[in-house]
């Protein structure tokens, strides 16, 4: 019996067998593309990068096409959208958030990547509002310097 066992593990490590893999596309979440950082404070908003899936992870990372990039964000449970949600999107500056192109309880953002990392942050606040500011009371500070 382990010579029958030992003998069809070899057969299917023959040589003879091949596999062909397609070489990686430049698009989202190849690894061909540009690598994009979406921090996600505290997972109080569901984001989705460039039309992709949902996600409350407190980072995501993907790969892009260099290019601009659409951003979607929800408040996640009782969160909300924020006047200044988004950081390190395009129209902000150094620290400064933008609330990006609200429709409903979606806030759209775009951010513009190069040949090398880049990296944005969202913040969905509780319902009064606080929870994300970048100086006092929160701190949060500066998460892509």
């Amino acid at each position: 019996m382990r010579i029958l066992v030992f003998a069809l593990a070899v057969a299917g490590c023959s040589s003879d067998s091949t596999k062909t893999v397609d070489a990686p596309k430049a698009g989202v979440d190849s690894p061909a593309g540009t690598t994009l950082t979406i921090k996600n404070v505290f997972s109080w908003c569901s984001v989705t990068v460039a039309g992709g899936t949902a996600s409350t992870a407190a980072v995501i990372t993907t790969h892009v096409p260099p290019g601009q990039i659409t951003l979607t964000a929800k408040g996640a449970g009782t969160f909300i959208l924020g006047p200044d949600m988004w950081h390190h999107v395009d129209g902000t500056t150094g620290n400064t958030g933008v609330a990006g192109t609200v429709a409903g309880d979606t806030s759209t953002a775009k951010i513009t990547v190069g040949a090398t990392a880049a990296c944005a942050w969202v913040c969905c606040p509780f319902p009064n509002g606080s929870g994300c500011a970048t100086g006092a009371p929160d701190n949060l500070g500066d998460l892509c310097p």
